[in-house]
């Protein structure tokens, strides 16, 4: 569990984003659009959790994200998460989307508060860079009281 810990910290650090209070909730079209990209690219990181595909899992990564959470580091985080909060089951109904800046750039942090096996909600945060086409994940951060406690 305490490799969870360690790769979780990782991918904060090597993203460069930090859990900052937001700066500017997302409302009508923007949030429209925003989840119209990421809700997709969550649902196939959080698909590839549960199988432990890491290719379907990184698919949308950035090359420090892959860097951070390797194929091997996938399987550690599957092993201790898997036992407290279950396998991915939806995105659910809430979602949260936020432009916010930090001392490295600007972002977007969708947050989701989904539904998996053993716990409901788990929050789901996947961060990308606010004016990035591409829509590369820069970040990807897990919550719920069983992470917590780990």
């Amino acid at each position: 569990m305490a490799t969870l810990a360690a790769v979780l910290l990782s991918v904060i650090l090597v993203s460069g984003c930090t859990l900052q209070p937001a700066d500017k909730e997302l409302k009508g079209e923007e949030r429209a659009s925003v989840l119209g990209y990421a809700s997709p690219i969550a649902e196939g990181i959080l698909m590839g959790f549960n199988t432990g595909d890491y290719v379907q899992f990184s698919d949308a990564f950035s090359e420090q994200m892959l860097q951070s959470i390797t194929e091997e580091k996938l399987q550690d985080m599957r092993m201790d998460m898997i036992p407290l909060i279950g396998e991915f089951r939806s995105l659910g109904k809430s979602t949260e989307a936020y432009w916010y800046t930090d001392s490295t750039g600007e972002y977007v942090k969708v947050i989701y508060s989904a539904e998996f096996e053993k716990e409901d909600p788990v929050m789901v945060s996947i961060v990308f860079l606010r004016d990035d086409p591409d829509h590369v994940v820069q970040g990807l951060f897990f919550s719920s009281p069983k992470l917590r406690n780990m």
